[in-house]
């Protein structure tokens, strides 16, 4: 294994790298199919809606008033190769 391979794994679990979306205010939160999580859905920087933990480490859930912010429900997900397009058979 390379160093660099190495750092990028680290960069996956250390959730000091990972990027925290924005869940609206009110937003209502749905149970992951294939695990226990309770997730919200925030928007991508390109305005894109993606499932968001959170749960996770420094994430705040949302309320009606305030919104919450957390991190890729992907990041976080113990069964998320199952949604990455890539493992399906077509």
């Amino acid at each position: 294994m390379t160093t660099k391979t190495l750092e990028s794994l680290r960069a996956l679990v250390d959730p000091a790298t990972w990027f925290y979306y924005e869940v609206a205010p009110g937003s209502r939160s749905r149970q992951c199919d294939l695990c226990p999580c309770i997730m919200y859905f925030g928007k991508t920087p390109k305005g894109k809606s993606t499932p968001v933990d959170c749960d996770a480490p420094g994430g705040v859930r949302p309320t009606a008033t305030e919104p919450g912010r957390g991190v890729s429900h992907f990041k976080t997900c113990p069964e998320a190769k199952h949604f990455s397009g890539r493992s399906r058979e077509r």
